[in-house]
């Protein structure tokens, strides 16, 4: 009697079929009923500061948490979320050190999931100032080369000039410019406007507003510069 592989795999190939999902279906059932352990990131929201108090620091985004619950739970939570609110509206100026724990979690009250721990950070070691506001100028930052014979009239020109800056009092104590991002101005030919975002870099500033327009104006190179003398004796030499 000779024995056909092909014929094995599909002899009464509806009854496996079957068999597999419902081993399928069992092993899903068996794995959403068990309790586990997931480690996730809440998004971490600060509620209650006062309107004339900042934080020299910007608070971290997220908080690493472990939750424990059944399978099934925890992947509900997978998909709607949890988020870490801490409310520090009795705080002021000064250093706020306030240790994170599972009350600062908030999980959907429909699942049955609790925080195991508190992993990173366990305690928000914060700074609080008095908030401030002061008009700023800007400067921009540019970078490349012009198409070749041309050059600049004049300094670029900003739109609006000065900008209104509000942060923690000591971080703008010290800050009399903000820079936009670095224009490319490379291949340029004529005169043109560059709508360009401002760099406050990791300071945890509120511009208004939060981009300015800057302005190139264009001129051919003045042929007696030494530039242009270079370019035309290497031209009649060639």
């Amino acid at each position: 009697m000779s024995f056909s592989i092909r014929g094995f795999l599909t002899r009464h190939i509806g009854l496996k079929l079957a068999s597999l999902f419902l081993s399928l279906v069992v092993f899903v059932h068996v794995y959403t009923e068990q309790e586990r352990e997931w480690i996730l990131e809440a998004p971490l929201d600060v509620v209650g500061v006062s309107e004339d108090l900042c934080f020299v620091e910007p608070p971290p985004k997220s908080v690493e948490v472990k939750v424990r619950g059944k399978g099934k739970d925890l992947l509900k939570l997978r998909l709607s979320g949890a988020t870490a609110v801490v409310d520090l509206a009795a705080s002021e100026t000064g250093s706020v050190n306030r240790v994170l724990s599972g009350s600062d979690i908030f999980i959907p009250p429909d699942l049955d999931v609790t925080v195991a721990e508190v992993i990173e950070p366990k305690v928000l070691d914060l700074e609080l100032d008095s908030r401030f506001a002061k008009m700023i100028r800007v400067v921009p930052v540019y970078s490349g080369s012009f198409e070749q014979g041309m050059e600049l009239s004049g300094p670029p020109t900003v739109n609006p000039e000065e900008i209104r800056v509000s942060g923690a009092r000591r971080v703008l104590a010290g800050l009399n410019y903000i820079n936009t991002l670095p224009i490319d101005i490379g291949g340029m030919t004529s005169a043109g406007t560059v709508v360009a975002d401002l760099d406050c870099g990791a300071m945890h500033l509120d511009l208004v507003p939060r981009a300015v327009q800057v302005t190139f104006l264009l001129e051919e190179k003045d042929k007696d510069s030494d530039e242009g003398r270079e370019r035309r004796a290497a031209r009649d030499s060639g």
